[in-house]
């Protein structure tokens, strides 16, 4: 299985916190979010934006993740608890209400998957 540099999964993590934000700000006023609907608009806005941030130089990528994540960390901080869950009418994708807690924990699936493909990454090349 071929999986990217890590530099590239990191730019790929910064977009990730970016459209969960926004679907996060979606779905807290009964909008779908844009990530919702297929759209090669926003898919190539996505990779657009993940080409850009992967030729950041190193230091310029990092300060890009951490700001992306203390922007999401600082509006999630901000939420009363019943918005967690509370169900506005949008509907998921694969199914059922779509929460602030679904796209969390659909963020966390993202981030467990980078960590399994950065140390796939690492792993002395086979010939």
């Amino acid at each position: 299985m071929e999986t990217a540099a890590p530099k590239a999964i990191l730019a790929q993590l910064i977009v990730t916190n970016r459209v969960c934000r926004q679907a996060c700000e979606s779905l807290r006023v009964g909008q779908t979010p844009p990530r919702f609907v297929a759209s090669e608009t926003e898919a190539d806005r996505q990779l657009d934006e993940t080409g850009r941030l992967g030729s950041l130089d190193r230091t310029d990528l990092l300060e890009e993740a951490q700001a992306s994540k203390e922007d999401l960390l600082r509006y999630l901080s901000g939420l009363d608890a019943g918005e967690w869950n509370a169900d506005r009418g949008v509907r998921h994708p694969e199914g059922g209400p779509a929460t602030i807690l679904r796209e969390l924990e659909t963020l966390s699936r993202r981030y467990l998957d980078a960590t399994d493909e950065i140390l796939l990454w690492l792993e002395p090349r086979r010939t």
